[in-house]
């Protein structure tokens, strides 16, 4: 996965993170040198840092906590969930948008990070950077580019591995995603229409 970009100030999560660690931390001190004094068999190693509990906190929140739906609804979390196996087709101008082929779409997602792949009847893609803006107005958009490459069985067909860019537009209400893309013109110059719906 990589590192993605968004359009939402996320700066006052760390600051909550933070602020939560250093009380937690002067709590747990506070309960281990009361442990220490009363029962003299109990010891401790080290003490329970600020920074040690920030890191905890910030691991699980990157990776567990930031989906919780009681922090989307007070708005402290703001990073839609695209997480999930997607299905779908393709148009493309390979085959003057004549045809329909199938699409699948895996995005393995946590708060800070992201990856977009894609498995297409001839090729397979995978993403290497990413930006998801939610305020652009017209619903939630993904930008991304891609490295694409073709199945080892597809080697003689006309078409190369190559990069492109796509553009994605998230239906939250019903799951959906429709979108764009164009391959880098250097190389190959399709582009084509994606539909895609999230698997249950």
């Amino acid at each position: 996965m990589h590192e993605y970009s968004i359009d939402v100030d996320q700066k006052n999560i760390i600051f909550y993170i933070a602020a939560f660690s250093i009380a937690l931390s002067s709590l747990l001190t506070a309960l281990i040198g009361y442990l220490t004094e009363s029962f003299p068999i109990v010891s401790f190693w080290g003490p329970v840092t600020a920074i040690s509990i920030f890191g905890l906190l910030y691991t699980v929140f990157d990776k567990k906590m930031w989906r919780w739906k009681a922090l989307k609804k007070i708005g402290l979390v703001k990073v839609p969930d695209l997480d999930g196996e997607w299905e779908g087709t393709f148009n493309s101008s390979f085959h003057e948008f004549n045809e329909s082929f199938p699409a699948q779409f895996k995005i393995e997602q946590t708060w800070t990070r992201i990856c977009i792949m894609g498995r297409f009847n001839d090729s397979k893609s995978s993403s290497y950077t990413s930006a998801i803006k939610v305020n652009a107005g017209g619903g939630i958009q993904v930008f991304y580019s891609y490295q694409n490459e073709k199945n080892a069985e597809k080697a003689d067909e006309p078409f190369s591995d190559h990069k492109g860019y796509g553009s994605l537009l998230l239906n939250k209400e019903e799951n959906k995603i429709e979108g764009t893309y164009f391959n880098n013109p250097s190389n190959n110059r399709n582009h084509g229409r994606l539909k895609l719906q999230r698997k249950p």
